[in-house]
């Protein structure tokens, strides 16, 4: 299957539907105290101070449906509160390198590895995408939960959703290569609301066949969620 027929496109009006609804859940998020919250992801319970993107559905498709075998070694990009990387790691990988450009992301990683006692296993990470990775270091598996919306973004808690430009997924994909293995795979998120076509051409262009592996359609809403997957062509 074609990954666009998977895609249920928004007419405008279920677009700008979905987006006052993304833009009270960031207010919702502006409203986290310093002090920060627990949040329930499938059964496990998170901590999520304020600044930082709190686990939610968006990723509940690729957690579910990416698979890690035992002993592999996984680099999680853009891992905000941590919820993939340890969910790698839960699921048997040997390592994981969990990164996020967001300081106060890299704090609530740590704190949810140690949470989980998984500090043997994941280590955390500041890097705008691969800038904290060695391009020595080759990953069987690296999964990416990026800010879905290329918009201008006012601040800290803006950019947990938006991506001006989209740079963050263009950067990905201009450097991926070099950090997967020969016969490594990718899982990305990503929505109907947000630029996912785009997400779709980039890594196709870079090399990448996409297979969609999930979808999250969201109860009374047109909104869904997709994971997918990448493998060399």
């Amino acid at each position: 299957m074609d990954s666009r027929q998977y895609i249920k496109p928004l007419s405008k009006k279920e677009k700008a539907s979905v987006l006052r609804m993304r833009d009270n859940i960031l207010e919702q998020f502006r409203k986290t105290p310093k002090t920060g919250i627990e949040v329930k992801h499938l059964g496990k319970s998170f901590i999520v101070p304020d600044g930082v993107f709190w686990p939610r559905p968006d990723s509940e498709s690729l957690i579910k449906n990416f698979i890690i075998r035992k002993g592999e070694i996984v680099l999680d990009v853009c891992t905000g509160s941590g919820v993939i990387a340890i969910n790698a790691a839960l699921k048997g990988a040997k390592k994981v390198i969990a990164v996020d450009i967001s300081p106060k992301a890299v704090k609530a990683a740590i704190l949810n590895v140690k949470r989980f006692k998984l500090e043997k296993i994941i280590e955390v990470r500041k890097s705008n995408v691969f800038s904290g990775v060695n391009k020595k270091e080759k990953f069987n598996v690296i999964t990416f939960n990026p800010p879905f919306y290329n918009e201008p973004a006012k601040d800290l808690i803006d950019r947990t959703m938006k991506d001006p430009g989209f740079k963050t997924t263009i950067k990905f994909f201009k450097d991926v290569k070099n950090y997967l293995k020969t016969k490594g795979r990718i899982y990305v998120a990503q929505a109907n609301s947000g630029d996912v076509l785009k997400m779709i051409e980039l890594a196709e262009k870079s090399g990448f066949s996409v297979r969609p592996i999930g979808k999250k359609k969201m109860p009374e809403s047109p909104l869904e969620f997709y994971a997918f997957e990448l493998l060399f062509k």
